[in-house]
């Protein structure tokens, strides 16, 4: 049976293996940050280069990095061979490559190492001290061992960014890349970002253009790292100078895909990814956000057909396997949407991420002995995670059992990204209260809910009272705190998001666009 619904949900993909090769850059290991921010311009020229030879379908290493955080993998350890082993399960590359760079007064030592199911092949190069020229050979290099897998060659002219005769603009461009791509960009989540430290590192790009203002890469970096800080006029002149046969330079697609969606329209948005995607159509990490866009606009079959496109490329990919479960389940179509999210976990039955899944499809098709039995195998479970098998204790009426996974929840929800979670075991552990019979204790985490700047949609009618009482009493009053008047509201974290959110998570597709800012360029596509 599950069989069969799994072939009718795949309807619409390619069941053939695919015609490209899936292959993935891991983060490179260094004794150093220095040494580390280089290899990592390194892998991006190196990927413009496997893309351009039209054999490789490439996961971003904002993918990598993002599958590196779920599934609890240490990022400057994945060069380890177990570790390089995990991640291509996770991410499901047919092969990931390893880098490791050491340097000494005479020059650098690049040794990498591609893994496929079968076997690790190594390759070494001797690199030039100074960063223009190592820069260039390295990622040739890695280009030329990663292509010769699929017998292919670099063309003619390799022409790629980053690219500069400037060491000091590859030096400060290095120190802004490694900031801004490890920046958390999820779609259909909100990101609680360091404001500080993207600010510093626009500075550097910044920096890195006026030792090279021909240093496009800077360029689109710094747009990238002003458009998810909200400094809608300070990405705009950054995209000033890219145009679109720039687009192969990720952050800048990035950038503008941000932009475009946030001033311009959501259609105008989307567009642009496929605009992308005609070109690259190997670029999975623009498919990946055109997906995740479409779902969050509520758009859940063409979501549902993006990640069937993404799985024809990546056939053993569990995250994408678990996105088409969610967009299935949307269209409440629980039993494929089990399916789906069962698959993704026996492509990776290690995967956090895919179990927490699986987990999740069970609590929305009202499964709830089944969603304990899977979100309990759960090694380690923190925050969310346990939150949510905590809900399906609740749910299920075990309140004994959820109370105490609500409060760890809570406990271990330490991140500054994940004040909502905390939110919601607040306001969890304010249900339980309710439903014990004590309203003291039900105020003050109803209270302690609301002061992380949480605040559900509509309360349950257990909490209405209270909830008056708390707004009545601790948010509604004039006298500011200091003067006893009563407790301040912590304000909700700032974030960066594509569309605004409310306090609950959910977006908000109601609210008009932002006025662009001056100078802002209309695109078509």
């Amino acid at each position: 049976m599950r069989t069969a619904l799994l072939t009718a949900l795949c309807s619409t993909m390619a069941l053939a293996a695919p015609a490209k090769s899936v292959v993935a850059l891991l983060p490179p290991a260094a004794p150093d940050d220095d040494l580390r921010g280089f290899g990592m311009m390194l892998e991006a020229r190196a990927s413009e280069l496997i893309e351009q030879s039209g054999k490789f379908s490439e996961l971003h290493i904002k993918q990598v990095l993002s599958m590196a955080d779920a599934e609890g993998l240490p990022a400057n350890e994945l060069s380890d061979a177990k570790n390089a082993a995990s991640a291509r399960t996770f991410l499901g590359a047919d092969r990931v490559v390893t880098l490791t760079l050491a340097s000494d007064a005479k020059g650098m030592t690049l040794t990498g190492t591609i893994v496929d199911a079968k076997k690790s092949t190594p390759f070494t190069a001797k690199l030039p001290i100074t960063w223009p020229e190592a820069l260039t050979q390295g990622s040739e290099a890695v280009a030329k061992a990663v292509l010769a897998t699929e017998k292919a060659s670099l063309p003619k002219k390799a022409l790629a960014q980053p690219e500069s005769k400037s060491p000091e603009a590859l030096r400060l461009l290095s120190q802004c890349y490694a900031i801004v791509i490890r920046q958390p960009l999820g779609i259909d989540n909100p990101a609680v970002l360091n404001g500080e430290e993207l600010d510093g590192a626009s500075a550097l790009c910044e920096k890195a253009l006026t030792n090279d203002p021909l240093l496009k890469f800077a360029g689109a970096v710094l747009a990238l790292s002003r458009a998810i800080t909200g400094d809608a006029a300070g990405a705009t002149k950054a995209l000033a100078g890219l145009t679109a046969t720039d687009d192969m330079v990720e952050p800048y697609t990035l950038a503008r895909f941000w932009m475009v969606t946030r001033f311009q329209s959501n259609e105008d948005g989307l567009a642009s990814l496929k605009d992308v995607l005609k070109k690259h159509p190997g670029e999975l990490i623009a498919l990946s956000y055109l997906a995740d866009t479409q779902g969050l606009l509520n758009d859940h079959p063409a979501s549902q057909a993006s990640w069937n496109e993404y799985l024809a490329q990546v056939p053993s990919s569990p995250f994408a396997y678990g996105r088409l479960s969610k967009a299935l389940a949307r269209q409440n179509k629980h039993d494929d949407a089990i399916a789906a999210a069962k698959k993704g976990l026996e492509l990776a039955p290690s995967s956090r991420s895919a179990r927490l899944e699986l987990g999740s499809r069970y609590i929305d098709a009202n499964k709830l002995d089944d969603a304990i039995a899977t979100l309990s195998e759960l090694k380690d479970a923190k925050g969310e995670a346990v939150l949510r098998l905590g809900f399906a204790h609740w749910l299920k009426g075990n309140v004994d059992a959820a109370a105490p996974l609500f409060q760890k929840a809570l406990d271990t929800a330490t991140a500054p990204g994940e004040w909502r979670t905390r939110g919601r075991a607040q306001y969890n552990l304010a249900l339980v209260a309710a439903k014990k019979g004590n309203a003291n204790a039900a105020k003050a985490a109803l209270t302690a809910s609301m002061q992380t700047g949480y605040k559900v949609r509509s309360v349950d009618p257990s909490l209405e009272k209270i909830a008056k009482e708390v707004e009545r009493a601790e948010f509604q009053k004039a006298a500011p705190a200091d003067a006893g008047g009563g407790v301040k509201l912590s304000l909700m974290p700032k974030e960066s998001s594509l569309l605004p959110f409310d306090p609950a998570g959910e977006p908000d597709l109601t609210r008009k666009k932002d006025a662009a800012p001056q100078g802002f360029v209309i695109y078509k596509f």
